[in-house]
């Protein structure tokens, strides 16, 4: 449209009543003349109820019951949906964690040797792991290019999903734990969890998450189950020094090597 269109056009395009292709014509030809945009101009009443009526529209959807309990406790509006959409919290992840580790536990119980425990010391470890490998992986998020622009530090976004997934799974397993357990061999999972959590997050400051978490749980895998063949399985984890250094040693590397969390996205 290279001639400035008659005022009816202008009045029927304000109105929303133009009719294409001349509404295209109008629109192309807005931006370059500054008096018949200003004959377009709406009234500020029209533009505030149009406003209005956007934000109406694209509201958020409401805060759920675990969000609202989330901020109970003190935990930003903001970090308690972070948590709660976290991607690899979903059902069917719940009940498959669920499932192996009653009936890990179950077995535990049933045996009658001490070796009877070890699909039990193998499950409650790894589930956290899994967990954490999902927690910050492409093919789990499916908003997973949003979070990579958001403005927010990637190694706290990465400590909030590791969080919400352990605290889930050692919350099972707890139950599981206390349900079918004797106390003579209770509790001994829990530093071996922590510290492979923890390992698996120091390994993914050098290496992707998933071939982290495949790594460590591969060398837990081999090493449980080289203990049940040659030797005590509870003796050895009840040998918690060893535990404990990895644990402080992997805990200083995350420290150490933070910034690496920045760059995670393009390994």
């Amino acid at each position: 449209m290279n001639e400035h269109p008659d005022l009816s056009v202008l009045e029927a395009y304000r109105n929303g009543s133009l009719e294409e292709p001349t509404a295209t014509s109008v629109e192309a030809h807005l931006p370059t003349c500054p008096p018949c945009r200003r004959s377009v101009l709406m009234p500020s009443k029209w533009l505030d109820r149009s406003w209005t009526q956007i934000s109406v529209g694209i509201r958020l959807p409401a805060p759920t019951r675990v969000e609202l309990a989330l901020t109970r406790l003190g935990v930003g509006a903001a970090t308690a949906r972070l948590l709660v959409r976290t991607p690899s919290l979903r059902l069917p992840w719940l009940i498959a964690l669920t499932v192996t580790l009653v009936f890990a536990a179950l077995g535990a119980t049933l045996g009658t040797t001490e070796n009877a425990l070890v699909p039990f010391l193998i499950a409650a470890p790894l589930a956290p792991v899994i967990g954490v490998a999902l927690a910050y992986s492409r093919s789990s998020d499916p908003i997973q290019q949003i979070t990579t622009v958001a403005p927010i530090d990637p190694l706290r976004l990465l400590l909030l999903r590791s969080s919400a997934v352990s605290a889930t799974g050692i919350s099972i397993a707890a139950i599981a734990d206390l349900a079918f357990i004797p106390p003579d061999r209770s509790w001994i999972w829990i530093l071996p969890t922590l510290a492979l959590t923890t390992l698996t997050l120091a390994v993914g400051t050098y290496l992707h998450l998933w071939v982290a978490a495949t790594a460590v749980g591969t060398l837990w895998l081999l090493g449980i189950g080289g203990l049940a063949i040659t030797g005590d399985v509870l003796i050895a984890l009840r040998q918690t020094g060893w535990i404990t250094i990895i644990l402080l040693a992997a805990g200083l590397v995350i420290v150490a090597r933070r910034d690496s969390y920045r760059r995670l996205h393009t390994r």
